[in-house]
């Protein structure tokens, strides 16, 4: 509330000021951040900020985000590695499936959020960007891959179902590796340029005029003196028939 607050000042000022005033941009960068910045983010129930907490009281579910990646566990535990006495987080099917569509969206979100923050900095800034993509690179994969290696080897609940737990793994990435390496997907980027000739003319026009046409086609070859636009002039025509009018009344 108190940035919207401030984003509403900062809209009359910058209607109230000129263009091009370092007053009149700041108070358009203060609207846009305190306003879009705030719904994109801080609303947005997706990102652990403001709009998580009030989902989260609005579901009455406590540690939505730890629930919500405690019951992804559970469904793989349950239906990928077959362990039969998995326990659920989840009381009823309904909190299930919030929960699990919860830590899906999140994730997907928060990875996108991420990569394009990532894009723009290292097109700001190409070590900085190298540097963030390093770090994110290290929590999101690195990290993650060790702590699942030590959940398959030596993860209690996997007690009965570690060597289906290593037949479900290896066939899910090995489904991925053909996936990226086997599939053909098309790669093609369509892109929209500006055609110029390396010598070329800029002509202008020393008087007013409308085009008419076009004697020559084009692709055709042209002389020094070919014309290449009909142009017309209302005024000045109208003003050729004053004076020949003129002309013929003093005659």
């Amino acid at each position: 509330m108190a940035e919207l607050f401030v984003a509403g000042c900062s809209c009359f000022v910058w209607i109230n000021t000129g263009t091009g005033t370092p007053l009149h941009a700041l108070a358009y960068n203060a609207m846009f951040i305190a306003s879009v910045s705030t719904v994109l983010f801080n609303g947005n129930p997706l990102l652990r900020f403001d709009g998580y907490y009030i989902l989260s009281d609005i579901l009455d579910i406590p540690n939505l985000h730890t629930r919500a990646n405690e019951q992804l566990y559970y469904w793989v535990e349950k239906f990928a590695f077959g362990v039969k006495d998995a326990l659920p987080p989840s009381k009823t099917r309904k909190e299930a499936g919030l929960l699990g569509g919860f830590g899906i969206g999140s994730t997907i979100y928060r990875v996108l959020v991420f990569a394009a923050i990532i894009l723009f900095i290292a097109d700001k800034f190409f070590v900085f960007g190298l540097i963030l993509a390093g770090f994110c690179l290290v929590s999101w994969t690195v990290v993650p891959v060790m702590k699942f290696v030590r959940y398959l080897s030596s993860g209690p609940s996997l007690f009965r179902n570690r060597t289906r737990a290593y037949y479900v793994t290896f066939a899910t990435l090995a489904a991925m590796a053909a996936l990226l390496f086997l599939v053909p997907f098309p790669n093609a980027l369509k892109a929209e340029g500006v055609v110029e000739s390396v010598d070329f003319t800029r002509i202008f026009c020393g008087v007013d005029g409308v085009v008419a046409g076009f004697p020559v086609p084009p692709g055709a070859q042209v002389d020094a003196h070919s014309p290449l636009v009909r142009l017309e002039n209302r005024e000045l025509q109208l003003d050729i028939e004053s004076t020949q009018v003129s002309l013929k009344c003093s005659a």
